[in-house]
């Protein structure tokens, strides 16, 4: 049995996480996440800020044994798959059925994002003085990197997508739209 990719694009916190666990519930398959894979947000802010300012280019984004995983879940099944870069990542963007653009105010995206890991940091049992260090960092470089990264993919990404979902503030009937179109595409 193989099934589809249906990959979810869109800046931080737009909900590709909240879309591919919905569609994972109700149609089985498998999740795959980017994050798990990439290597660049490891590298010092100096160095991303490099790479912002020589055009952001695509093929120097890595993320080790993330095409191969691809590859064996979609043998299985269904795979919904978290990548912000989508399609206009060549590493697998042969693999991706259906690429769905997640539209979300970027003041919205940038609140989620930030009660995530005010979660993460309190599930972990770490300290308020780590979640303040990590919210001054992020802040301190959203104006030079997170909101220029978030302008290209609005740019390069969107585009390539086959529709775009607006997950602003009904939750509800955004999930109902990502289910009809999957059923649509997917029968």
């Amino acid at each position: 049995m193989s099934g589809p990719v249906v990959c979810f694009s869109g800046p931080m916190g737009a909900g590709k996480s909240t879309f591919s666990r919905h569609l994972t519930a109700i149609y089985g398959g498998a999740r795959l996440n980017y994050d798990d894979y990439e290597e660049i947000t490891q590298k010092p802010p100096a160095e991303i800020f490099d790479w912002i300012e020589r055009g952001t280019p695509l093929e120097e984004v890595k993320a080790p044994g993330l095409r191969d995983t691809l590859l064996d879940l979609r043998r299985q099944g269904p795979v919904f798959y978290e990548n912000p870069l989508g399609r206009a990542w060549e590493e697998t963007a042969d693999l991706i059925d259906f690429a769905v653009w997640i539209d979300v105010p970027w003041d919205l995206a940038l609140s989620r994002k930030t009660m995530i890991f005010v979660e993460a940091y309190r599930k972990q049992g770490r300290s308020v003085q780590e979640l303040a260090r990590w919210i001054a960092q992020h802040f301190d470089s959203y104006e030079r990197i997170v909101r220029p990264c978030m302008i290209i993919q609005e740019e390069r990404i969107r585009p390539t997508c086959d529709v775009v979902l607006e997950n602003g503030n009904n939750l509800h009937a955004a999930k109902q739209e990502i289910s009809r179109l999957y059923e649509k595409n997917f029968p």
